[in-house]
């Protein structure tokens, strides 16, 4: 467990709790954090203090000239192009870790120097704009649906491969779906109704309370692109592979699942896995296996639009399905109001009066205009 989502310190007020019954609240903070979060902050943890034993520099607390120096160990990479928003996580990562070990935050002339030099990085590299996914709208969905059955049937790719990112396609557009979301989709989150789905979020960004929110998805006008028929066949195909998809253990497991060498899915499993904390300690958790990865939702919605055809596949995301879904509502001037509730974005979100904006500035833009037009 990092240290800034484990218990506070035993000199707080938690200390008069019996050990039995702390360990347990310890457990519980740990279930409630998600796995990718832990793989994330781990891996901070873990790339800082190497480099600043190999540096000789004091890794925690962590010293001014250990936060300037690895910032500027990691604009000079050259395999990689460092994002300024990946230099802004690391440093809140490392102050939030030293929070938690009792020596307070950075302090605010560390801060204020890493600031301007993050500042400084994305002024080099000009990137001050905001990097866009590039928006799956319904007819770049209906190529890459089109182009994986092809593929499919010719046996460049497995069954499997073209069923699984055809129903992550879909679905993900129809409800707008975040990866994270889809990645902690389970079997019994989605069920077919007379009129579509029903696709429950047991868990999503703008629902921190985690009262969970129905979202309702009407049959498709097409079969290859139809969440209702992409959900129904994959499902079968996992029956007919052997997989449990009805018991109620079933419906608690993962829905996506990764692939074998074979593009066949994988058995979802469970195992004892050691877990390296901030303060470098070690515990014993239980992952599971063979469901998706963030990471691994970028990669197949990125393929698929590669098998597609899609000329722009290199530039999809793991967020492109979304971005196309409000895309397509704003130019559709269907009302702000209606497609924000349904994609769940927080009220009077930025990001989404970002879509409007930008596609205000080309349905009235003044070169529309004969008179005004090359």
């Amino acid at each position: 467990m990092t240290a800034e989502l484990t218990l506070p310190s035993p000199a707080d007020a938690l200390a008069s709790l019996n050990p039995a019954l702390r360990a347990e609240l310890q457990g519980l903070i740990g279930d409630g954090v998600s796995a990718n979060t832990l793989r994330g902050y781990e891996g901070v943890y873990a790339r800082f203090d190497e480099w600043c034993q190999s540096e000789g520099q004091q890794s925690l607390p962590a010293t001014a000239a250990a936060i300037g120096g690895y910032l500027a160990f990691l604009t000079l990479r050259t395999d990689i192009t460092i994002k300024p928003g990946t230099l802004r996580h690391v440093v809140h990562v490392l102050s939030a870790r030293q929070k938690a070990h009792g020596y307070g935050p950075l302090p605010s002339d560390t801060l204020m120097m890493a600031n301007k030099a993050i500042k400084g990085h994305a002024l080099r590299i000009g990137a001050l704009a905001k990097d866009k996914a590039y928006p799956l709208v319904p007819d770049a969905i209906r190529e890459a649906c089109f182009g994986l059955h092809a593929a499919a049937q010719r046996g460049e790719i497995s069954e499997f491969v073209w069923l699984r990112a055809g129903l992550m396609l879909t679905l993900a557009y129809s409800v707008a779906a975040r990866e994270s979301e889809v990645c902690g989709w389970r079997i019994g989150d989605i069920r077919v109704m007379d009129s579509g789905l029903d696709v429950y979020f047991w868990k999503s960004k703008t629902d921190r309370e985690m009262q969970g929110v129905h979202r309702p998805v009407p049959c498709g006008h097409s079969v290859l692109t139809d969440p209702v028929t992409r959900l129904t066949e994959y499902l079968a195909y996992l029956e007919s592979a052997g997989f449990d998809v009805t018991s109620p253990e079933a419906l608690r497991a993962p829905l996506l699942r990764s692939v074998t060498n074979q593009g066949e899915p994988r058995r979802i499993v469970t195992l004892p896995a050691k877990v390296r904390g901030g303060d470098g300690t070690v515990r014993e958790v239980m992952k599971t296996y063979g469901g998706l990865t963030v990471r691994g939702v970028d990669d197949i919605y990125r393929n698929a639009c590669r098998i597609g055809g899609i000329a722009q596949w290199a530039e999809v995301s793991g967020h492109s399905p979304r971005s196309g879904f409000a895309t397509t509502n704003a130019f559709a001037l269907v009302p702000k109001a209606i497609w924000t509730r349904h994609g769940r974005w927080s009220v009077n979100s930025p990001v989404a009066e970002d879509y409007v904006q930008a596609v205000e500035l080309v349905m009235n833009n003044p070169l529309n205009l004969k008179a005004v037009g090359l």
